[in-house]
């Protein structure tokens, strides 16, 4: 496992300004959400804020997941109450957000781009 986190924590550099992607991809069971959890254990205090969204290919499967989904935002902003009442309202919103500020938002058991999109936007 530790060898594991010091590698993927090498393709992240911390000083950049760049917006970063970083995937972890295989088969089912060999421990992706926990080295991307231990990750994110160990990093995250770095930001001005974070987002650990779990189970992102069931939650997105309709309009009513994705909003759910989009509590980044409140975990991001360290906040409880913003309401979003609609899918493209915020993606918006996040994308201000995240182009505001340093932020970490891993989000696990992704299966597909648009999943990314409609959650964090493009890497512009």
């Amino acid at each position: 496992m530790n060898i594991r986190l010091k590698k993927l924590r090498s393709l992240i550099n911390m000083d950049l300004n760049n917006v970063l992607m970083v995937g972890i991809c295989g088969i089912g069971g060999i421990g992706k959400t926990t080295i991307a959890k231990a990750l994110y254990n160990v990093i995250s205090y770095q930001f001005k804020g974070a987002s650990f969204l779990a189970n992102v290919r069931e939650k997105s499967k309709d309009d009513v997941g994705l909003l759910r989904l989009q509590q980044l935002l409140n975990d991001i902003q360290k906040r409880k109450n913003r309401q979003i009442s609609n899918v493209h309202e915020g993606m918006n919103a996040i994308k201000k957000v995240l182009s505001l500020k340093r932020v970490l938002v891993v989000l696990d058991d992704v299966d597909n781009c648009i999943q990314v999109e409609n959650l964090v936007g493009k890497r512009d």
